[in-house]
Parts: structure tokens; sequence; C-alpha cells
């Protein structure tokens, strides 16, 4: 019970945020409260400015009011004063102190007041000290030490005095002034209780939106961030993107975006697996981070894809060195573990100078990237005037795609596949062609990519696969037809069921069809490739890989692949006279062939001289201009005819063109 008792009249230090409300709430009350107790006070020295002394009356009472006056322009002008916890607390004590001596002083003054006067003159001392004390506690109610003290030196000594005078009247309104008094206690405990608990809760409502700013921020800062590599992410780069194209558009201060490329990651991540693949993107992060301009920002768009922006007075040249730095410091080793791992980047590079109205500045950086992926892997490509001229030839070309008429346009031609030993040609490869009316004849190098880009490579293939068939149905049995099958066509369960889909409707026999895909095809997604070129097998076609030694991991995967026959790269046959590193490789691959039993053909023989060097090595199957050039399909039957007709020699030194 003392405990209790003590607690209400302590100030709790221990609640900050309540102190703060409380001097909040007194910087709006005390004033007010002054102010009655002034006008009170002036109106009861005045009427007894007749019947007592004038120091009683206005010597006292001037002193008691310019204590309160003090006290009044005190609050009001630290009404707006943020406080400390320390100044709060100092406050609060201050304001209970001076609350219980001016209430002793003015409760003194009035009832010295009342020896003087008639009847009525003490009946407004009386009233003066009921009615002031009940303002004063309504102005204090919200500190609950100052208002209990108050009622200690004031309400108790004020009925007992009115008791004391014997005057039933005056009895009546100490009993009042006591029961009136006690029920503002009751009422000041039960708001007081009331703003402990409003505090508590508001406290705790800013302890959880606190939490929930921290939450959000942690979650805008993870929804932008890249958890591996602790890059931004895709999200966050296009923002800044957007960001610092607006601000080029406004001001015109230059933008360079750089898209960067792994070459070589993924089969790292397929021989080694995820987590040595995501140890090797850690470390590439913390290069690229440790390379790029500090003033840019460098994100992580997904996969083996990072990009960069740079925003300010840059030369291209030197954007352009510094692209190709990063290539150097991405080509270096990778020690992962006891592994040595070996990569390179390509960056593509778009300044927003060359930008035209409803260009993109990625796609820019984009089609840099593309061409340094082509043209000259680990470096950095700028994009120019004349990519700018290839990119306009490119969409020209992808609306051409995208025309009804396009397949129309298309066309076939046939290259000879060569047995030199048999002398006699044992099938033929379907090459596209495409003459646009408006672009005229167009490189299968050109539109094969555009078409894979955009979408419509698998119906190319399969309006050329349907043709390509259908002509073969007019060769001999013997004659194989090898069919070229892109990226998309292996990578993807439906376009690998239309091909399958279109070989039975055909009604030729699939054991003569060879499928040939490239190294890249492939690697796109292993897996999948795998598993649709199984299907092929199980149709009874036969698999070639095509362009063999060209790419970056070739007698990796090559064990891994459900092969029958491996194509080798023209590259190599270019050099083989000239060099022995090219024919070692060439008899390295003719090896590999013999030990896993599968058949090889050699592309590109442009001479007799590289038909002998090869046929002395032990190669026999043959494909090039020198043997023969492709051709249209009605010039099939006449060329067949040549040697269906006579039997050539067993090792020729020179084949018609």
């Amino acid at each position: 019970m003392i405990a209790w008792i003590r607690s209400l009249f302590a100030i709790r230090r221990d609640n900050p945020q309540l102190m703060r409300v409380q001097v909040q709430a007194l910087s709006r009350h005390i004033p007010l409260l002054y102010f009655v107790l002034v006008t009170s006070t002036v109106a009861l020295a005045a009427t007894h400015t007749s019947s007592a002394p004038a120091e009683l009356t206005w010597g006292v009472s001037g002193v008691l009011m310019a204590a309160s006056i003090l006290r009044l322009a005190f609050w009001w002008r630290s009404r707006n004063t943020v406080l400390t916890d320390e100044a709060a607390y100092r406050k609060l004590r201050s304001t209970t102190v001076v609350g219980a001596v001016l209430g002793i002083g003015f409760l003194s003054f009035a009832i010295s007041l009342y020896a003087y006067g008639d009847e009525f003159s003490r009946g407004h001392v009386a009233f003066y000290i009921s009615v002031t004390v009940i303002a004063c506690l309504f102005c204090l109610s919200v500190l609950l030490p100052a208002a209990l003290a108050l009622m200690g030196v004031v309400v108790i000594p004020a009925a007992i005095f009115l008791t004391l005078t014997g005057n039933p009247v005056f009895i009546a309104m100490a009993l009042n002034l006591v029961l009136v008094s006690i029920a503002l206690t009751v009422v000041m405990l039960y708001n007081f209780t009331n703003l402990t608990r409003s505090v508590a809760s508001l406290q705790a409502l800013e302890q959880s939106n606190s939490e929930m700013a921290d939450l959000s921020r942690d979650n805008n800062r993870l929804a932008n961030l890249d958890s591996l590599t602790g890059l931004p992410n895709r999200r966050r780069f296009f923002a800044e993107l957007d960001t610092a194209m607006a601000a080029y558009r406004q001001t015109g201060t230059p933008v360079i975006v750089g898209v960067v490329d792994l070459d070589g990651f993924k089969p790292i991540n397929d021989l080694y697996g995820h987590a040595i693949g995501d140890r090797v993107l850690a470390e590439v992060g913390r290069r690229l981070s440790a390379s790029a301009s500090p003033a840019g920002v460098l994100a992580r768009l997904g996969g083996d894809e990072f990009a960069y922006i740079v925003v300010g007075d840059r030369p291209t040249e030197l954007a352009l060195a510094d692209a190709n730095r990063i290539c150097s410091v991405i080509s270096a080793p990778y020690q992962i573990g006891e592994l040595e791992l070996q990569l390179s980047c390509s960056i593509g590079l778009a300044a927003s100078e060359a930008l035209e109205p409803g260009q993109s500045l990625i796609e820019y950086a984009d089609y840099a990237l593309y061409e340094a992926k082509n043209s000259a892997r680990g470096t950095a490509r700028l994009f120019s005037s004349e990519l700018q001229g290839r990119l306009h030839r490119d969409s020209l070309i992808e609306q051409s795609l995208r025309s009804p008429e396009f397949t129309s346009q298309l066309d076939l031609e046939f290259q000879p596949i060569f047995d030199v030993l048999a002398g006699q040609p044992i099938g033929f490869e379907a090459l596209a062609r495409w003459t646009s009316p408006t672009l005229g004849v167009v490189s299968p190098d050109t539109f094969i990519v555009a078409a894979e880009r955009c979408g419509m490579i698998t119906k190319i293939t399969d309006t050329l696969l349907a043709r390509a068939l259908e002509t073969a149905k007019s060769w001999p049995d013997d004659m194989r037809l090898s069919f070229n099958l892109s990226t998309h066509d292996v990578a993807s369960p439906q376009a690998v069921q239309r091909v399958i889909d279109r070989v039975r409707a055909s009604g030729t026999d699939p054991g003569r069809i060879d499928f040939e895909i490239t190294e890249t095809a492939v690697m796109r997604d292993f897996d999948q490739s795998c598993a649709s070129l199984l299907r092929l097998r199980a149709l009874g076609c036969r698999i070639a890989l095509d362009d063999f030694g060209a790419g970056y991991s070739s007698l990796s995967y090559v064990h891994r692949l459900p092969l029958d026959k491996i194509k080798v790269d023209r590259a190599f046959v270019r050099e083989i006279e000239l060099t022995p590193v090219a024919s070692n490789i060439v008899r390295s691959i003719l090896d590999l062939c013999r030990n896993l039993g599968l058949d090889c053909v050699i592309e590109g023989t442009e001479n007799a001289g590289q038909i002998a060097h090869l046929t002395g090595m032990g190669c026999h199957l043959m494909q090039g201009y020198f043997i023969a050039r492709p051709m249209t399909a009605e010039a099939i039957a006449s060329y067949l005819s040549t040697y269906r007709a006579e039997p050539a020699p067993a090792r020729p030194q020179a084949m018609p063109i």
C-alpha cells in the first residue's frame, strides 16, 4: 500500500515518452491555470481593498501574482521546445514543487483576508478557495504528483479552516470541497492510468511502425539486391538506368551502359556443379566491383550476365579502354579450392550520344555485346554508326521474317557429302536460302540468327524440313539427308516434337536422316538438348555434331551426347597444309571418332592438296566446294547420274565442281 501511494507521487522517469506527453499537455494547461489564479486573486484583493491593509491585499498578492506571471511566461516561451529526457524530468519535478509552494502561498493569502470585511467578503474568500483549487486541480490532472501535492497542501488545510469557522454554510462548503476533491482524485487516477496506457500503446505502435519500416527497408534492399554477389539486381539496375536517362533528357548529362556476359561459364557450371558456379559468379562480382567506376552503378542482371552504368563526361575511347581492362581482369584464372578455372567475358557498350529517338540504350549495348561475342570473344565492343546500320538492317530482316509471304521466299540448296574411298556421294546437307524482294539475298548466318532472336526459327525449321523430306523421297534409298537444327529446336520439347511429327508424316525412312546440331546449341540447355536428341535417336534418326572444335569444351561434352557423327570445323582444314598444329588436331579428332565408334566428316575442303592430306590421315568422308558446291533440288538427279552411271576412282585427286 505504501509503495502504491509512493508511486502516485513519483514522476515516471523510466518512461520518457510519458514525460514528453505530460510536458506537452502542461504547456497548454499551465498558462490557463496561472491566468485563472491571477484574475481570481485580483478580484479577491479588490473586494478587500477598503477593509484589509494594503500590504496584505496588494503587497502579498502582488508577490504571488508576479511569481505566477513569471511561471506563465516561462511555460509559454517553452511550449514548442523539444526537451531531452532529463530536461523534461526536471521541468515536471519543478512544476510539482512550485505548484505546492504557490498553493500554500495563495491559501495563506486567502485565509489572512478572512478576518477582514463583512459576511459577503468572507464568503468571497471561501468561494475563492474552493473554486480556484478545483480549477487548479483540473489543470494539473495530467501531472498526478503535482495535483495530489496541491490537494494535500491546499484542499485539506482549506477544508479544516472552513470547518473551524463554525459557520454552517462554510462547513457545508468544506464538505463539498472534500467530496469534489475525492471525486476529482478518482477521475485523475483513472485518466492518468488511461494516459499511461495510451502512451504505452503509442510506444508499442511506434515500435511496430519502426520494425515495419526496418522490415520494409530490408525487403526493399533485398528486392533490389542480388543475394549471391551482393550487387544490385536487374530491378535496381533498370530503375537506376531510368533515372540516369531522365537526367540525360533534362540536362544532357551523358550516360554509358555496359553489358557484361561471361564466356565459358556454362561448361564450368555444368561440369563442376552449381556450388562451384556460384563461387565463380561471386568472384566475378568482386572483380567487377573492384574494376568498375566508383561513380557508376554495377549490377547482376541474372545468370552470368552483368551490367553497369557510368554517368558523366567520360570519353567513349576511355570507356572502351576501361571495358577491355575489365575483360582482362575477368579472364585471369579462378582458384576455387583445388580447381583452377578459366573463363572470359565479352562487353557491349553504348553511349547516350549515339541514341536515336525511340531506341533503348540497353538494346544498343546488347547488340554491341552480340557483335563482340561473334567477332572477338573476350573483348569489348562499342556501339557505333556501323553497328547502327547493321541493327537497322536486322530490324528490317526481323520485319520481313514476320511477314506472311516470308516462307514462300525460302528455298533450299543441297551440298553433297562425299566418300572419297568409295568415290560416291553418300548424302546431301540441306542448306537454307532466302532471297527477299526488298533486301535481296540474305546470308543464312544473318537471317537464322535473326529468326532465333525473334522467335521465328521453329517456323523456318518446320517449313524447310518438310521441303527437304519431300525432296529426299526422290533420291536413292541409300542416299542420306542431313538437316541442321537450331538452338531453339533442341532446347524445346514442343519444337522437337514438331520435328518428330514432320518426319513421321513425310513417309521418309528416319534411318536415312542425320540431324546436325552445334555445340553452342547443345550448351544452351545441355540436359534438355540431350533429351531431345535421344528422342530423335529413338525415332531412328542419326545425330551429328557440327563445327566440332570451334567451341570451348567439345571434348567435355562429346562422350555425354547420343552422337553418331562428328563434323570437323572448316577452320582446321584451312590450315591443315600450313601448320602442324591443325594437322595434329584433326588427327586427334579422327582418333577420338575411331575410339568412340563415330563417323567423321571433314568440312570445308577447298583444294586437291587438302583432300590428299586428309585422305593420307585416314579421312574418307568430306564436304566442300572442291568436291561439289551446293545445288538446287532439281540438279541432284543429274549430279547423281554422273556417279551412278560408272564407277569412280578409289582415290580421286579432284572431284567435278
